[in-house]
């Protein structure tokens, strides 16, 4: 906000979540000297004024002086700043929160589906060996029973052989 006459226009105050708000370097103070480069003396409100608005999220330059308060020496600068009202950089402020979460979750996606390609190949990989795994099995299994059968039949072989040797007696005596 603005207060002055026709030959000088002093900041009153600093709009909250404004423009000036949001870069910090305006004071209140501060004299204002140009807007685009056009000189503020001797203007109307209402001309300051056109000088001022324009389309919103487009940029203005305001040229100022402050004097320092220690030894009074005058410095100036000049500033460009958005236009936009607290709500037009709320919502600024919001689109680009939304745009970073936007972002980040783009990575875990991509991330995720990084290591669901890995967790797949390692599927395939694990379900290859568990299928070498059981037909190695399945082929224990059946070395297995064929030792089993040939035990039995060396055992029935190692039975009657016994008998025959003991003989009749033998086999009168069981």
């Amino acid at each position: 906000t603005l207060d002055g006459d026709a030959t000088r226009i002093v900041v009153k105050t600093v709009v909250k979540g404004g423009s000036a708000d949001r870069e910090g370097t305006i004071r209140i103070g501060d004299i204002l000297r140009h807007i685009d480069g056009q000189p503020v003396t001797d203007r109307s409100l209402a001309d300051l004024r056109g000088l001022v608005l324009g389309e919103i999220g487009t940029f203005i330059t305001f040229g100022f002086e402050r004097r320092d308060g220690i030894d009074g020496q005058l410095y100036t600068y000049d500033i460009s700043l958005m236009r936009g009202n607290a709500d037009f950089f709320a919502q600024l402020k919001l689109k680009h929160q939304l745009a970073q979460e936007t972002e980040a979750l783009k990575e875990q996606l991509t991330s995720a589906e990084s290591q669901l390609t890995a967790l797949r190949a390692e599927m395939k990989d694990s379900d290859g060996r568990l299928g070498r795994d059981q037909e190695a099995l399945e082929r224990l299994r059946a070395m297995l029973r064929s030792a089993e059968e040939q035990l039995r039949a060396s055992e029935a072989t190692l039975r009657q052989e016994t008998a025959e040797r003991q003989g009749p007696e033998g086999r009168a005596a069981r």
